[in-house]
């Protein structure tokens, strides 16, 4: 997986590589919605988004938070305290056969 920008209309996240963390792991490095529209879902439907494309290539998502909760939402567990390191583990996703 490339380093990615996502948008909506009113959110903006950034998935990066970062020379400090191994092969298959990618860290989240920004998560942004503007002020007026925040509480409105556009930065969970972002985050929605970026949890199935790293599912998809079995990406490692890191990210230091601001609010953990946001982030607990989608499967992000902390593995680090000094300083807070949050990581979200690819969740295998069945692929469909011409018998389901």
């Amino acid at each position: 997986m490339d380093d990615l920008d996502y948008s909506n209309e009113h959110a903006r996240c950034k998935v990066s590589k970062n020379d400090t963390f191994p092969d298959g792991v990618m860290e989240v490095s920004s998560v942004e919605t503007d002020k007026d529209f925040r509480g409105q879902g556009y930065a969970t439907k972002l985050m929605q988004k970026v949890c199935k494309v790293a599912d998809n290539d079995t990406i490692v998502l890191v990210l230091k938070p601001d609010v953990h909760s946001f982030y607990e939402r989608f499967g992000f567990q902390k593995i680090q305290d000094s300083p807070v390191l949050l990581a979200r583990q690819p969740i295998y996703l069945k692929k469909k056969s011409k018998h389901d």
